[in-house]
């Protein structure tokens, strides 16, 4: 199971699009949407040289070399990386694999070179790719793909229309800093990792977030800065409408469960979170 995105606060009118489940936060007034991918190990056999492909290598004694190589499908909860439930890697409690090191990032054996192009993207359906990039990416036109990369002060889209980003299979490394990693309009991450800044992503309007691990979140002990691994402005009934089951969590416990229709009419729901 997957988080996508975290709704703070209620009362404004952006768009949210995707999710399957949803869970609401009633300590701090969020909504967060949760869904759920599977991974499993299709077979362990010995691995002669380095891994290149999105895999890894895993001791194995009963291969001559003492190491298999270990590839990522989607047909079930037992191949999960970790066995222990509810932690990074490890089996969620809807059948799948929690996204982590095994399954997010820079894929194994990716080559990487430094960045050397520009960091305000003007040109559609730009690629950054197997790159380590040290600036900030302004985007500013449509379609731009970062993927198997490695990124260390974040990007930035448009707030409003006009400007677009897909970071896929990546890794930014915030350090302490305060929205520092990825925000703006319309765009997508998927299998990437992301740590460090007071919030790993900040979807002002039309986002998706998927199959990614955010952790780490790093804060000045100095400042009054707010702290969320998906901040999503809110519109908690449409949010509702695209899920399938929501959950109620109050410091720390679920209070109410059942599918996101019920939530929905549930009237301590509608008058704390829904607004009627």
């Amino acid at each position: 199971m997957k988080q996508i995105a975290q709704i703070i606060p209620r009362n404004t009118s952006s768009i949210l699009r995707g999710g399957a489940v949803v869970v609401m936060v009633g300590a701090i007034g969020s909504l967060s949407l949760f869904t759920s991918h599977a991974t499993t190990p299709t077979a362990s056999f010995e691995a002669e040289g380095p891994v290149t492909s999105a895999a890894r290598k895993v001791a194995d004694t009963t291969a001559s070399g003492s190491s298999a190589a270990k590839f990522k499908t989607s047909t079930g909860a037992g191949g999960c990386a970790v066995p222990t439930p509810n932690v990074p890697d490890g089996p969620d409690p809807a059948g799948g694999c929690f996204p982590g090191p095994s399954n997010t990032g820079v894929p194994a054996g990716t080559t990487l070179s430094s960045y050397t192009g520009p960091c305000t993207i003007t040109t559609a359906d730009t690629v950054i790719d197997s790159k380590t990039v040290t600036c900030k990416i302004l985007v500013r036109a449509n379609g731009l793909i970062i993927k198997n990369s490695v990124l260390k002060d974040g990007v930035s889209g448009l707030v409003g229309q006009g400007a677009s980003f897909t970071i896929q299979d990546s890794f930014l490394d915030n350090g302490v800093c305060a929205n520092c990693s990825v925000d703006g309009w319309n765009f997508t991450v998927l299998r990437t990792e992301i740590t460090g800044s007071n919030r790993g992503v900040y979807c002002m309007n039309t986002c998706r977030v998927q199959d990614s691990w955010i952790h780490g979140t790093a804060l000045d002990p100095t400042s009054e800065w707010h702290a969320s691994a998906v901040r999503v402005e809110q519109n908690a009934t449409l949010a509702l409408d695209l899920s399938d089951r929501a959950y109620l969590i109050e410091t720390g416990q679920i209070v109410l469960a059942g599918s996101a229709a019920e939530i929905k009419r549930n009237e301590s729901v509608r008058r704390a979170y829904l607004g009627y």
